[in-house]
């Protein structure tokens, strides 16, 4: 199989930036607010961090969740549990 010339990549780049800018991405078709997408991302990305024992990480993943602010999901009320707690590694 032999790869895409760079003018064709640089082509499809743009139309995906394009797409992306007008919220034509499948992502835009999904039933949930861009908001809750995100909180939810960076939540399960805290809690693989903690798995991985990146403490700071994680607790970087859950702030972000709140500064989303999306307050009617249940990735915010957990980051908001989670970063009250004590978060330990374990040695």
């Amino acid at each position: 199989m032999s790869a895409r010339p760079a003018s064709k990549r640089k082509n499809e780049y743009k139309q995906r930036t394009k797409e992306q800018k007008k919220g034509k991405t499948a992502l835009a078709d999904l039933p949930f607010p861009r908001d809750a997408l995100r909180s939810e991302a960076y939540f399960n990305d805290a809690l693989h961090r903690q798995e991985v024992r990146d403490i700071e990480g994680s607790k970087r993943s859950l702030q972000r969740v709140i500064d989303i602010g999306n307050a009617d999901s249940y990735e915010y009320f957990m980051a908001l549990y989670l970063l009250d707690s004590p978060i330990e590694s374990q040695n």
